[in-house]
């Protein structure tokens, strides 16, 4: 036969309260239960290993000076005592993150449960409890990683987005007070450009302190950075025998410190340094964040700088350019004063009707040449205007076959003494067009002194134009020089 059904009255307690201590045991959540004076009744081992506590050590003692930072025990003392009145708990219920305190005064980041129930009459608590710091603060520091770089690409200078840098790499830990350091380019000497800190009047006065040094060696702790390019930490600053500012930083409440480099393809360009309140161990976690942004700012900074270098050789370059249009203004100036009262002179004198026809044909070529000269002397000024894209051509009817007549008159003098005959071919339908004359009778002109035979013996040059309707750019030069085939030498 199958035995009865135990009757409910034949429950094991002894059984069940095994059971509770095991769950109670291999719990991996902190399981706190508090009665209603706000006294541990339950401290279970894992929050034995979170805050630092052994049971014996907890129990009795008041929640709120055991594991509640100072600046919230005043709430959750309001808190409970409303809930005792009302009845009515805004966070039961509910999973939020505060922070925590362990045994040593540390603070942690912990995702808190809380219920309530009745044993008997009187109301008792349980909190489940689970440290989350670590996920957290990595949480934070891919936020200020990715906030950073947006930071700086809005930013035009490292002044401006500095403190905000430095809040940011300061949010991922318990860090209070941060300033960023720079070393002037082919100096050694480290000054500090930007400081952030929480609006504390202590913290103030250590900024200023810190502002108002310059470090020049491997003394303090941006230049123990600079000495070995790699981050640094400081347990306690007050008991660091090598920390200059250390009676400024204690009376500023600072304990722990940390500083990573700054730099750009192995060249170290500054420093970033972290002040906390408490005492500080190395984080494997920080070291891979500020690795990889030292070198996002350090790419920053050098940005900058090259931008500045840049601007101010842009204004030199601009400086100079000015003051070259103002120079050529001027000799443009000294150079037409003596051309004008020769070429009025000899405009009124080629007028003269009791000149010969010789002599009137020499004139006219001294005011063609005195005009020529006038525009050489413009031609100065046009490359301004070109670089300025100001050029204003003075449009015109002239004839090319007029023109390279002139021209060769110009150059004839000088042929003949070398004796080399210089001969002009019209080819063209209509030779009339609307161009800037002064300019382009530079042009034959000047080719015709360039294509001259380099031996003063006898030779020949010959200028041709060639083409249909209006003057065009299509011309042929060939030259020929005494005892030298024509047929061998290069059409031009």
């Amino acid at each position: 036969m199958v035995p009865p059904d135990d009757p409910p009255d034949a429950v094991d307690h002894a059984g069940l309260a095994k059971l509770n201590h095991a769950i109670l045991e291999s719990a991996l959540d902190c399981i706190i239960t508090m009665d209603a004076a706000g006294r541990v009744q339950e401290f279970n081992p894992a929050a034995e290993r979170t805050f630092g506590y052994t049971r014996a050590e907890a129990i009795g003692r008041e929640l709120a000076s055991l594991i509640i930072p100072p600046s919230l025990r005043e709430r959750h003392r309001q808190g409970l005592a409303h809930y005792l009145a009302t009845g009515e708990g805004p966070v039961l219920g509910r999973r939020i993150e505060i922070p925590g305190m362990r045994a040593d005064g540390s603070e942690i980041l912990v995702e808190l449960a809380i219920t309530a129930f009745r044993l008997g009459s009187e109301p008792v608590f349980a909190a489940y409890l689970r440290d989350v710091t670590v996920r957290v603060r990595a949480e934070r520091r891919r936020d200020a990683q990715y906030a950073i770089a947006s930071l700086l690409a809005r930013s035009w200078s490292i002044d401006e987005g500095g403190p905000q840098i430095i809040e940011m790499i300061a949010q991922s830990g318990d860090w209070v007070f941060g300033s960023l350091w720079l070393a002037d380019p082919g100096e050694r000497a480290m000054r500090c450009r930007c400081v952030w800190h929480q609006d504390l009047p202590e913290l103030q006065k250590f900024a200023e302190n810190s502002r108002a040094i310059i470090f020049a060696g491997p003394r303090n702790l941006p230049g123990r950075v600079v000495a070995t390019a790699k981050p640094t930490w400081i347990t306690d600053v007050k008991e660091d025998t090598d920390f200059p500012r250390a009676e400024a930083a204690s009376a500023a409440g600072l304990a722990g410190a940390f500083a990573f480099p700054i730099s750009v393809g192995g060249d170290l360009t500054g420093v970033i340094e972290l002040f906390s309140p408490r005492t500080v161990q190395p984080d494997e976690d920080l070291l891979l964040l500020v690795e990889s942004l030292g070198t996002q700012i350090g790419h920053f900074v050098h940005r900058r700088r090259i931008e500045a270098e840049l601007q101010q050789q842009k204004e030199a370059a601009e400086a100079a350019n000015a003051a070259k249009d103002k120079f050529l203004a001027a000799l443009s100036h000294e150079l037409r004063t003596p051309l004008t009262p020769v070429l009025m002179w000899a405009g009124e004198m080629v007028n003269e009707p009791s000149l010969s026809a010789e002599l009137r044909e020499e004139l006219q070529m001294v005011v063609r040449n005195i005009e020529l000269e006038a525009r050489l002397i413009d031609d100065l000024l046009d490359v301004t205007r070109i670089a300025r894209g100001r050029l204003r051509l003075q449009l015109q009817k002239a004839d090319a076959h007029q023109l390279l007549r002139h021209a060769i008159e110009i150059v004839r003098r000088s042929d003949q003494e070398r004796e080399i005959e210089v001969a002009g071919e019209r080819r063209l339908r209509s030779g009339r067009s609307r161009t800037d004359a002064a300019g382009l009778l530079e042009c034959p002109a000047q080719r015709l002194e360039i294509y001259r035979p380099a031996r003063p013996d006898h030779g020949a040059h010959a200028e041709s134009c060639a083409g249909h309707g209006h003057f065009r750019d299509h011309r042929q030069r060939r030259r020929h020089r005494a005892g030298e085939p024509g047929k061998d030498l290069p059409r031009l």
